[in-house]
């Protein structure tokens, strides 16, 4: 299978695999009643858009002999609930799963070392996203505008943290940051977010990192935190306090604070 081999079959309901090995760009694209799929045990490349738009597919695994998944894998797959990635896929493609609005989980094994950009960007059911250990990126946007995303469970060996990765998450109450992150970013206008950990190991607070996060009212910075970025705090009217190294900075040492950090617009 190579490219657009059942795209826009708008009355296939169920497909069957032999030992497939790859599906390629656009195969399934815009089945939009295709319901029951069972990806072969086997299969090491799944293409560009292979499954977008298929709005009637509610469950699907990822098996662990995939190597290579291009980007819109699941694009636009609006039923889809159930998603079940096996230990040993290696990444999540650009946009693989956006605009997926019924999922609920997204169980993420220890395999898979990057989330790229766009990986769940408005998947505005999605609740629960659990990271193992092993995963080392996640990528600008990966989880942006998951609005009702309120547990996330992010693992020690976890590196990267970019810009937006969890922008307008906003029933995201408490997040812990492991100390493996070297660059925090991706929290900006995550409007219900009260509560912030941050391992010792963390270096740097990236631009924006907490922006407009409207219900912060501390932080503990680690002594490890060398840099904070640009407007990392701004518009966190709720932010009564920031401790570091052992000094607690009121509102009324705002000036103070900002001296050490005078990028970090810490504002009312």
């Amino acid at each position: 299978m190579w490219y657009d081999t059942f795209s826009s079959c708008k009355s296939l309901e169920k497909v069957f695999f032999p030992s497939v090995v790859r599906i390629g760009n656009r195969d399934f694209r815009g089945c939009e009643n295709l319901k029951d799929i069972e990806l072969p045990s086997k299969l090491e490349y799944l293409g560009m858009e292979a499954f977008s738009g298929c709005s009637s597919l509610t469950d699907i695994v990822i098996p662990g002999t995939l190597r290579t998944m291009q980007e819109k894998a699941f694009y636009n797959c609006g039923s889809l609930e159930n998603l079940t990635i096996l230990d040993g896929v290696p990444e999540i493609a650009v946009t693989a799963f956006r605009d997926c609005v019924s999922l609920k989980e997204a169980d993420i094994p220890g395999s898979v070392k990057i989330i790229f950009r766009n990986a769940f960007t408005g998947c505005n059911s999605l609740e629960k996203v659990t990271l193992r250990e092993g995963t080392e990126r996640i990528a600008e946007s990966a989880f942006s505008s998951c609005s009702k995303l309120s547990s996330l469970t992010l693992p020690e060996g976890l590196k990267t943290i970019e810009g937006e990765a969890f922008y307008r998450c906003y029933a995201l109450e408490s997040v812990a940051i492991p100390g493996s992150v070297s660059v925090l970013k991706g929290f900006s206008q995550c409007e219900g977010l009260r509560e912030v950990t941050i391992a010792d190991g963390v270096r740097e607070l990236g631009s924006s990192a907490f922006s407009g996060c409207k219900s912060l009212e501390s932080v503990v910075l680690p002594d490890s935190v060398e840099t904070v970025g640009k407007n990392a705090f701004r518009d966190c009217s709720a932010l009564a306090q920031i401790t570091y190294k052992g000094t607690t900075y009121t509102q009324s040492d705002m000036r103070a604070f900002n001296s050490l950090f005078p990028d970090s617009v810490w504002d009312k």
